[in-house]
């Protein structure tokens, strides 16, 4: 419990006996506020739970430190510390206190003169914390007294009142008087106001309370009527009118310092949509111009209203209407606008839309079919009253496609020497399903995890399904990863029929038969090429094929060069590109790839610069509409996730530092003694001289790689070269 000392201080008394779990274990709290000093022991006080085991001592001062809390909530929230005048109460306030003190040792010592004393200290901890942190009596009540944030303010309760059809809601006005012993804040009517802050002479916290009510009034006539007639001070009656007029003022109410309380349906804004629907149906097979069904029809929560309930709300008013047994929002304008729009789209696209179509309008990309007009459903403040939706069919597809751990997980019974590992079987069925649906796919997992293995994997899938039967797949790749390829196919899938198309491969001879005749290559399973042989080779573009697989496929992120044209003019079922790299970090780089996976998708160059631009500009930023778009066609796992592979080591990396050999040393100083004189000459011009050094930098690296790299010689003897 608590004591006051004979000069009046009040501390915690140590307890005699520890038997009593509770008191003993909230005690220290207590007692190390206390210690602190008087004023954080009464705030400490105050902003705790009262428990059952806290003596009558405990609450006495409990509430003296919530009497102050009070008087600091009936000041203007806006005020600093250097502008806090908090004047103790009236002598008899302190003289009632005193007679009330409960039994407490050093009761006696209570005076007057002890309660205006622990006020001023109060006063002071406030103002040197509001001095500490820089802020107002707000920011202070926030970080130190949170539950006492709303005591003083006034508060507007709206609720249903189901006894009443005719007035089916309530509204009253009250105020938050003080926080009760449950630490709950307590809620009185405003009219209770006028006589506790009025009687008792406190007209600066009344027209503190009431100011908030007349800034609201003076941009809510509603509130202005309510004031002037008086009816602010007791319950009302409302229509569902009149409700509604209240729901769309919370902002400028809570803008004027008023809090709002309103029923938990409002939060989630129920209202009828024009519910759009694409996919319901099967289409056995997709790419970008299968056409699905479309359809448009009022809903509830998803669920479709029938013709009488869409004619009841289009003929309802603008505000609040009962529908199905709850209160629905209805803007019953643009619900008929929203309405009209899409059953003229409906019309227009009886046959149905494209796959592309869809999933831009899924994605929030904008709809092809009527551009002008996605803005005016899509962006509204308040509440879009359209969305479109995925029927049945179409989320199946698509979320199998975003979770691939909802696909079949299989392996090939030809693939050899490896194992699939989790993630790897997910990533192969995910592979078929794409392929399956003729869509393109792109696979972007972090280096060394087995991109290489998962499309042999494939490749051996579809051979044993009886897929590759329907012609020769082609490999795109940089000429340093052929032998790699060549390697890991012979190692893995010893059973596919491989070719390499490159010279350093196969001889002159039969890449010139190939060329020449069309079923060459009709018993091959694969055909390897690199990204200058397609650029070189023209009879590869005019030859269909049955999958064209890019590895590096950033190779072609560049959509104006010759190289990704060329790559982009091969002729192909389906489409596979393979990349380490983050492909959404640049949008040209993320246009081009899809251009290629995906012809059609993200619409021509130009299209796609003004959608970006579109993004850019709108107040949200956001690039959602874009990332919903192309995820289905990514999957990108991480090497540091654990949930994808937990059994590597840490990287470790070593730094080796090699001495230059005598031979090294003196071609280095001999090259650097060239580039000094080369410098000198004042006549080399700007662009000569930084052509130049890059060459030399070039040379250096080159040196110390070995010195027949240099020189051009093929001897590389270990001991010329240090690093070597």
């Amino acid at each position: 419990m608590l004591a006051l000392s004979p000069t009046g201080r009040l501390y915690v008394l140590p307890l005699q006996n520890n038997s009593d779990s509770s008191v003993a274990g909230q005690n220290p709290q207590i007692h190390a506020a206390f210690q602190q000093a008087e004023a954080v022991g009464l705030l400490h006080l105050v902003a705790a739970k009262p428990a059952d085991s806290w003596s009558g001592s405990l609450h006495f001062w409990r509430d003296f430190g919530a009497r102050y809390v009070k008087a600091l909530c009936q000041i203007s929230p806006e005020v600093t510390a250097d502008a806090i005048t908090l004047p103790p109460p009236q002598n008899e306030t302190f003289e009632h206190l005193v007679l009330s003190v409960p039994p407490m040792p050093g009761a006696e010592y209570c005076t007057q003169a002890v309660f205006s004393r622990l006020w001023q200290a109060l006063n002071a901890f406030v103002h040197m914390k509001m001095q500490q942190d820089g802020s107002d009596i707000s920011h202070f009540l926030h970080r130190y007294l949170p539950a006492w944030q709303q005591v003083g303010r006034v508060c507007f309760h709206l609720a249903e009142n189901k006894q009443d059809s005719a007035r089916p809601f309530a509204f009253l006005a009250t105020y938050a008087s003080h926080v009760a012993k449950n630490a709950k804040v307590q809620y009185l009517p405003l009219s209770h106001a006028l006589r506790e802050y009025a009687g008792s002479g406190n007209k600066t916290a009344l027209v503190r309370l009431l100011k908030p009510i007349h800034a609201a009034a003076e941009v809510c006539p509603w509130v202005d009527s309510l004031l002037k007639q008086y009816d602010i001070y007791h319950p009302l009656r409302w229509s569902a009118k009149e409700a509604y007029r209240l729901l769309k003022s919370v902002p400028e109410l809570e803008k004027s310092g008023i809090v709002v309380r309103l029923p938990d349906w409002w939060k989630k804004r129920p209202h009828p949509h024009v519910q759009v629907s694409v996919g319901s149906k099967n289409q056995g097979t997709l790419d970008m111009n299968t056409i699905l069904d479309f359809n448009a029809s009022v809903a509830l929560h998803g669920k479709k209203l029938t013709q009488k309930e869409i004619q009841e709300l289009l003929s309802a008013e603008k505000g609040l209407v009962s529908l199905r047994g709850q209160w629905v929002e209805v803007d019953s304008d643009k619900l008929r606008a929203a309405l009209k729009h899409w059953k003229q789209v409906e019309q227009e696209v009886a046959s149905g839309l494209s796959f592309a179509e869809s999933m831009r309008l899924l994605s929030g990309a904008g709809q092809a079919v009527s551009p002008e007009k996605t803005e005016e459903f899509n962006n509204d403040d308040d509440v879009s009253w359209a969305y479109v939706d995925a029927g049945d069919w179409l989320r199946d597809v698509l979320a199998k496609l975003r979770d691939p751990a909802l696909l079949p997980q299989q392996q090939p019974e030809a693939l050899r020497n490896v194992t699939l590992r989790p993630y790897q079987q997910q990533g192969l069925s995910w592979l078929y399903f794409l392929n399956q649906l003729g869509l393109g796919a792109c696979l972007a997992d972090d280096m060394g995890l087995g991109k290489t293995v998962q499309v042999i994997a494939l490749l051996l899938l579809r051979k044993q399904i009886g897929l590759q039967q329907t012609g020769c797949s082609l490999l795109v790749l940089p000429a340093s990863l052929l032998s790699n390829w060549k390697s890991e196919l012979a190692r893995f899938a010893p059973t596919l029929r491989v070719v390499a198309l490159h010279p350093c491969e196969t001889s002159r001879a039969r890449l010139d038969h190939i060329a020449k005749h069309a079923n060459a290559l009709a018993d091959h399973d694969l055909a390897m090429t690199t990204y200058s042989i397609v650029w070189r080779q023209d009879w590869l573009r005019q030859r269909p094929w049955d999958m064209v697989i890019l590895d590096e496929a950033q190779a072609i992120k560049n959509p104006a060069a010759k190289q990704t044209q060329n790559i982009k003019a091969l002729q192909a079922k389906t489409r596979i590109a393979l990349t380490g790299t983050p492909i959404e970090n640049r949008v040209s780089d993320l246009w081009s790839l899809f251009d290629f996976l995906c012809p059609g998708l993200l619409g021509c160059a130009q299209a796609f610069k003004n959608f970006i631009k579109a993004l850019d500009q709108q107040k949200k930023g956001s690039y959602e509409p874009l990332r919903k778009l192309v995820r289905p066609y990514i999957l990108r796992r991480l090497k540091t996730d654990k949930r994808i592979i937990n059994d590597l080591p840490d990287k470790t990396e070593m730094a080796v530092h090699c001495g230059l050999t005598t031979t090294q040393t003196k071609l280095y100083a001999q090259a650097v003694g060239e580039l000094k004189n080369i410098l000198k000459n004042q006549s080399t011009k700007s662009m000569q001289r930084k052509g130049l050094v890059l060459s030399y930098l070039m040379r250096f690296k080159q040196i110390c790689n070995h010195p027949d790299q240099a020189l051009g010689q093929g001897n590389y003897l270990a001991s010329q070269s240090g690093k070597f």
